[in-house]
């Protein structure tokens, strides 16, 4: 035959190929998720601080956790969840519990470097709007890891209106992004839920104030002066409450952190280093804290009795970069005072 005829007789069979395998990756999609529609309404993230259109069906569901251990609070994390069959879609947001920086497209970098592993030649960051006066960023990994049980698809990083950084990531089963052409689609169906995300109105108080800390929300213990630029977010578990003080820092820069545990059942920490004691009071009694140094931390904690309240204790515990930072701690465990159980003053 001739070359030329060849050719010519050829033609037709390549094109279908070619418009075959443009539509196969045409259609690619993210597993069952992508042809499902989105919800009528909108789902709250983080008690309000953002909301999203989710896919119809999602349902916000708490992280599994220990029968003895505190459950996941909503101002510091929501999951949406979707499963279809053995096929998991699951939108997860957390409180970074700092600040997201002037630089938001850095701080992203770090935080999925840390989180994911992700070099910075691995993603692409692209800017979203969710709000007046807060910034986002996407980042969008070019290729997914197959390997992990819950594979990353995208990444939103916000900066709030009150200068507080959450994140938002999109994750999906191995065996849904397995396909050709399904990892894209996962990324893109991913991307689409991020472009609905609105700011809401809850903003985190950074003031200095008179707080009261206890077992619950029933059973107020003590109050404390919280200094100005230090957040407090509590867990509750079945009967235990942890506080937590943290003054707000951009995101991956040590910061001070003070700890304080009410329930029946405390445990020291396990801090790697020499422990050395130092005597001190709590509540207007004499106790022991154990001190242990390391070049990059001061660590400190106690456990201790807590008057008028029978079976409970206290663990108290904190983490400072420097002992100046110790000092400015030490300040807040000292100005603690026990709540009168009859008058809750």
């Amino acid at each position: 035959m001739n070359p030329r005829t060849l050719v010519v007789a050829l033609a037709p069979l390549v094109v279908a190929a070619a418009t075959l395998a443009f539509g196969e990756m045409a259609h690619a999609t993210c597993g069952p998720f992508s042809e499902l529609a989105d919800a009528d309404g909108r789902a709250s993230l983080l008690a309000d601080r953002f909301s999203l259109r989710p896919i119809a069906g999602s349902k916000a569901v708490q992280r599994s956790h220990s029968v003895m251990a505190a459950a996941h609070s909503n101002t510091s994390e929501t999951r949406l969840y979707l499963q279809h069959g053995d096929s998991r879609f699951v939108v997860f947001a957390e409180e970074q519990w700092a600040l997201a920086g002037d630089d938001l497209a850095a701080t992203a970098r770090t935080y999925a470097k840390l989180r994911f592993r992700w070099s910075e030649a691995d993603a692409t960051v692209e800017q979203l709007t969710i709000g007046k006066n807060a910034r986002a960023v996407g980042l969008a990994p070019k290729k997914l890891d197959l390997t992990r049980k819950a594979v990353a698809a995208y990444l939103v990083v916000v900066a709030h209106t009150d200068g507080t950084m959450q994140t938002i990531a999109f994750f999906v089963t191995p065996d849904v992004a397995k396909a050709e052409g399904a990892a894209a689609a996962c990324t893109g169906l991913a991307r689409k839920q991020a472009k609905t995300l609105v700011i809401g109105k809850r903003t985190i108080r950074r003031d200095g104030r008179r707080v009261a800390i206890g077992l619950g929300d029933t059973t107020p213990i003590a109050d404390l002066a919280l200094p100005a630029g230090y957040v407090l977010h509590s867990t509750a578990g079945p009967d235990f409450t942890v506080h937590q003080l943290s003054r707000l820092a951009t995101f991956g820069t040590p910061s001070p952190s003070l700890g304080i545990y009410f329930g029946g059942h405390p445990r020291l920490h396990d801090y790697e280093g020499e422990a050395t004691t130092k005597p001190g009071t709590l509540f207007g009694a004499d106790v022991t804290w154990s001190d242990v140094v390391t070049p990059t931390r001061h660590n400190r904690q106690l456990i201790a009795a807590v008057a008028g309240h029978k079976d409970v204790q206290t663990h108290v515990f904190m983490t400072t970069p420097s002992r100046s930072e110790l000092a400015e701690l030490m300040r807040v465990v000292d100005g603690m005072l026990l709540i009168d159980k009859n008058t809750n003053k």
